[in-house]
């Protein structure tokens, strides 16, 4: 399996080697040293490891990154650290319970890539939440099997009882009319042949399709566009949120969506190489893309054009012409 590792800190150098040597083993994202980017990350990457990779932290940054980590849900806290020894031990000070593991420098990227998978593998780590996971997904999908399958059957008795019901209306009918005894005899044979088997419902009130919300997946890297985005969407579709290309294309592998509207302006990715991902796989091409910009430059804004996304809005958005966008595409 490959293991989902969060990566920060100052040292440039060892983060790059984790994405140029050892991207066969660990599937890497990198996120900045603000507490409240980390803290996001690893809720919405849910990383096996959090690997800090110290250069030059002054204490006040180490101060900053224990609250970070430890704001986080107790299963993402598998961290460890890389640096000096003083910086490890200034942090581990701080927050013993939470270092899982710490590499003294120097230290080069394969005997990194040795020490994570040996204590990986040795602590078992991913595999039991994998499998917990795994029941989850399967707990629930039994869930909605015998909740369908209980109403069906609910379906299916008010069915009948309504059937019944109109049957001995009709009996009741015959009986108050002057009504020869054949016709009182067919009556009553009609109600007790539909009274002792189950009828299908009657489906000719109900209306002719059932309309489900879409579903819309938001990616940007600013918290604060994707709380107003989903704020104003949520009432009229179905609202997922990544915090970047990464997240958002990792969680199109599992789901599916109507529609994206995608940043152009992020760190690491850019709306420009997703949306080239998203074109070259078979699975993702036909979903339609809108892409959010704050640029302004003539230049610019025909670079974006031509990528052919299904439309474009300017920030700061109006939410107005947002819910139009969207509406012509998706309706």
């Amino acid at each position: 399996m490959k293991y989902r590792i969060l990566l920060a800190g100052k040292n440039r150098a060892i983060v790059d080697d984790f994405f140029r040597t050892m991207d066969d083993r660990f599937e890497c994202l990198t996120t900045s040293n603000r507490s409240m980017d980390i803290a996001n990350h690893m809720l919405w990457f849910k990383p096996h490891a959090f690997i800090y990779c110290f250069a030059s932290e002054s204490k006040d940054d180490i101060i900053r990154l224990t609250e970070a980590v430890a704001s986080v849900e107790e299963e993402y806290r598998q961290i460890i650290l890389i640096g000096d020894p003083e910086h490890c031990e200034e942090f581990n000070r701080r927050k013993p319970e939470m270092v899982k593991m710490v590499l003294h420098r120097p230290i080069t990227a394969n005997s990194i890539k040795d020490k994570l998978l040996k204590y990986f593998e040795k602590n078992k780590v991913g595999v039991e939440k994998e499998e917990k996971d795994d029941e989850m997904e399967n707990l629930m999908a039994m869930a909605k099997s015998f909740q369908d399958q209980e109403d069906a059957k609910e379906a299916a008795l008010q069915a009948t009882q309504e059937n019944v019901h109109n049957v001995a209306q009709t009996i009741q009918r015959h009986q108050q009319a002057p009504q020869n005894a054949t016709t009182m005899m067919h009556a009553a044979e009609s109600a007790e042949e539909n009274s002792a088997k189950p009828q299908m419902p009657d489906l000719s009130s109900l209306p002719t399709e059932i309309v489900e919300m879409k579903h819309i997946l938001v990616i940007d890297d600013d918290l604060m566009m994707l709380r107003l985005v989903k704020a104003e969407l949520k009432d009229r579709y179905n609202v997922a949120t990544a915090v970047s290309g990464k997240v958002g294309l990792k969680f199109l592998e599992r789901k599916r969506t109507d529609l994206i509207i995608l940043d152009y302006e992020m760190p690491e990715e850019n709306g420009a190489e997703v949306l080239e991902k998203l074109r070259a796989n078979p699975m993702t091409r036909n979903i339609p893309v809108i892409f959010l910009t704050g640029m302004n430059n003539r230049e610019k804004i025909k670079q974006l054009v031509a990528m052919k996304p299904q439309g474009y809005l300017l920030k700061p958005i109006k939410c107005e012409q947002l819910v139009a966008t969207i509406k012509q595409i998706i309706g």
